[in-house]
């Protein structure tokens, strides 16, 4: 039994390349990738905020969109703004922001279930301008879930807002 060993391992080093080999077999591996999307609810417009001329004090302007998560796993949702240009009217509008619910998929029949953001716009950008420093929406949204929001403006009455403007994007961001 020791000399059937002793020349096994012999044969095997002294191959025809002076190098042992083996290999082994197994089933094919494979990798996919996860989804991370939102989606906007058909027939709403796809910004959360406004396109808005003209504004006033007393003058409120509403806006609202339902957001699904169409994602294949869990993720961190999170609101966040961005000033992309203008005059400093963002120092000058009264902002508010909620999470709620809408029954018909239409601002009329939006329930607030959280004021999320509630102060001069330009807090908005200042304070909560990447996702990191966003507004949590939804720590582990799942696929298919649900949320609405709300966002109402209104122009601070001050004569120093006349004939200013403001642009920006208020952004809503998955992650896993």
């Amino acid at each position: 039994m020791v000399v059937a060993a002793g020349v096994l391992a012999w044969s095997v080093g002294t191959t025809a390349s002076g190098r042992v080999s083996a290999s082994t077999d197994n089933r094919s591996s494979l990798f996919t990738s996860a989804v991370v999307d939102l989606e906007v609810a058909t027939g709403q417009a796809t910004q959360l905020l406004f396109d808005v001329d003209g504004l006033y004090p007393g003058r409120v302007e509403t806006s609202c969109v339902e957001v699904t998560y169409t994602g294949s796993l869990d993720a961190d949702v999170r609101l966040h703004g961005r000033a992309t240009g203008g005059t400093g009217l963002d120092d000058y509008l009264a902002t508010t922001i909620e999470l709620g619910r809408m029954a018909t998929g239409d601002c009329e029949s939006f329930v607030a279930d959280e004021a999320l953001f509630d102060e001069r716009l330009s807090g908005l950008t200042a304070r909560h301008g990447s996702y990191e420093q966003g507004i949590r929406l939804a720590a582990a949204m799942t696929p298919g879930e649900q949320l609405a929001l709300r966002a109402s403006v209104s122009v601070l009455d001050d004569d120093a807002a006349q004939g200013l403007g403001s642009e920006f994007w208020v952004i809503v961001e998955a992650r896993p």
